[in-house]
């Protein structure tokens, strides 16, 4: 699915194969194959100069499709719980401490709290 969203961006290269020596040992070794998922698709690399991490568009003001995905999902959970007669507030009881779940999750809350989740990791 992310396949279309990624070449959109155009800031990765499509690889042969396997470029780091790492990856190529595992794939010679035969007796990781019952492990192996069945993967079509070819590796991909960054561009030259580019940075394709969520985080990077996030903190760059970029709403991705990926962060649109995550919105749409979200919401769906919401409408889901709503269905039921349930609310996020009652199964997590407790003291707020400053938090504020909106009644819709738009894309860019996704983006925002994306780009402040990397502050945590600096």
């Amino acid at each position: 699915m992310r396949e279309s969203w990624i070449d959109e961006r155009q800031d990765t290269v499509l690889l042969d194969g396997l470029t780091s020596v790492y990856g190529q040992t595992r794939a010679a070794d035969l007796r990781l194959d019952e492990l192996r998922f069945e993967l079509t698709r070819k590796p991909r690399r960054a561009k030259e100069g580019c940075n394709v991490t969520q985080l990077h568009y996030a903190r760059k003001g970029i709403i991705t499709p990926e962060m649109e995905f995550i919105a749409i999902r979200e919401n769906m959970k919401l409408a889901k719980n709503k269905v039921e007669g349930q609310s996020v507030a009652q199964q997590h009881p407790g003291f707020s401490f400053g938090a504020n779940l909106p009644d819709e999750i738009t894309p860019e809350l996704v983006r925002k709290e994306v780009a402040k989740a990397g502050r945590l990791f600096r």
